[in-house]
């Protein structure tokens, strides 16, 4: 319609091709998130083989696993995935699924778990009281509130995941969001995802003020010139003819119910 959009949250990076040059992505797309952590799983974990768990019922979970085995496999050769099991979003039992990963002949040195946030507690925390202590790692359908919470002490157990940023890195950028914030709405931040929020409303009145005015087609060239935009959630630039940012991951671990920051990483 000739109108700019920017989305704070879709993360598929075919999505700004699939509607149009108009669409935006403030967010890192899957396959960043995806190589990020096979790339922090194989180089920092040292894991050479993988079990993967992928919830069939959601496109993103697909691709998320979709990408991260072809990284992994780049990293560690075609044989490094020993298993690709699936659920879908709402399952309460996966008890099959871990009795499976238990009768493997080869155990694996890591499981990658593609989930959103409403599954990702319960899958670990059944992992973990049948004595599956393997590290896991995931992406951003991990950063949330809910993996502590139904997880237990089940997500303290060598549990990682890739997001958008970590909220109690040492920034300035990032500490000033915090506290504006918890000024404003008397909480922290529930996860990365807020931020991106933030970013995007930033990023979209900085190419209306590059624009020089509203006119649709000017803000959205504006838009597309984005340079080495700092936000909170890293530098956002975009690529000649690319409207998916190139943007550094950050790598999160939960530690005594906390989500620390391990690393950044740009694939």
């Amino acid at each position: 319609a000739g109108v700019p959009f920017v989305t704070s949250g879709a993360t598929l990076p075919s999505l700004p091709e699939q509607v149009g040059d108009y669409f935006f992505l403030a967010p890192f797309g899957d396959d960043a998130q995806a190589y990020v952590a096979a790339e922090y799983a194989a180089k920092d974990l040292n894991t050479k083989t993988a079990y993967v768990l992928k919830d069939t019922a959601m496109d993103f979970t697909m691709n998320l696993a979709a990408f991260f085995v072809e990284r992994f496999k780049e990293l560690n050769g075609d044989g490094a995935i020993l298993l690709e099991d699936t659920f879908k979003t709402g399952d309460q039992d996966y008890s099959a699924q871990i009795n499976r990963l238990k009768a493997m002949a080869t155990a694996p040195d890591l499981l990658f778990i593609s989930s959103g946030p409403s599954d990702c507690g319960l899958i670990v925390k059944q992992l973990r009281a049948a004595g599956v202590n393997t590290p896991v790692i995931s992406g951003d359908g991990f950063d949330t509130p809910l993996l502590i919470e139904l997880g237990g002490e089940g997500a303290n157990v060598e549990t990682y995941f890739s997001t958008h940023t970590s909220l109690t890195r040492d920034s300035e950028k990032v500490k000033n969001f915090v506290e504006s914030y918890k000024t404003e709405y008397g909480t922290d931040p529930e996860n990365a995802f807020t931020a991106l929020g933030y970013d995007t409303m930033y990023l979209i009145a900085d190419a209306i003020k590059r624009a020089g005015n509203t006119d649709p087609k000017a803000i959205r060239d504006a838009l597309a010139a984005t340079q080495n935009f700092e936000a909170v959630t890293g530098t956002i630039s975009y690529e000649p003819g690319k409207r998916v940012p190139k943007k550094s991951v950050a790598v999160l671990k939960v530690e005594n119910g906390e989500f620390v920051f391990m690393k950044e990483i740009t694939p």
